[in-house]
């Protein structure tokens, strides 16, 4: 009896862990994107007349709805950090945003090496067919 309470309080502590560090990893991707779209936005005011079409003299047009910025954004990941390095603020913000949109994929990674780890097959099972739909939502999402 006390070798099945010692595994069951191992095995809570472990799945704590694995959910502490899910959420560090999301609380850290979400400061690494915040940190891209900032460096982003503050490009386009360094350099004004960046793609994004505005600058600090048409500040109050924008922020007032008579200038829409004409953004180019049939751009492809390697497009992004071609651009990247060019300092383009464009692709700062794209790329913040990409990897916004692939923290929850990260997240569904993660649980499933949770549940594999603690050999809970029901769950990995179902997380798995959950990162399935996300990533066929996301090759067969494609507009082109």
């Amino acid at each position: 009896m006390a070798n099945k309470l010692q595994a069951k309080n191992k095995s809570e502590k472990n799945i704590l862990r694995a959910e502490l560090l899910i959420g560090h990893v999301l609380r850290i991707g979400v400061f690494i994107c915040g940190f891209f779209i900032a460096i982003g936005l503050i490009l386009t005011w360094v350099h004004p007349h960046s793609s994004l079409g505005f600058s600090p003299d048409n500040l109050y047009d924008l922020l007032h709805g008579k200038l829409i910025p004409q953004i180019n954004t049939q751009q492809n990941i390697k497009e992004i950090f071609i651009l990247l390095s060019h300092f383009d603020s464009v692709a700062f913000i794209s790329f913040g945003l990409i990897l916004l949109i692939a923290l929850p994929i990260v997240r569904v990674v993660l649980t499933i090496y949770l549940f594999l780890s603690e050999r809970d097959y029901l769950y990995f099972f179902l997380t798995s067919m959950v990162f399935a739909i996300l990533i066929s939502g996301l090759l067969l999402g494609r507009s082109h």
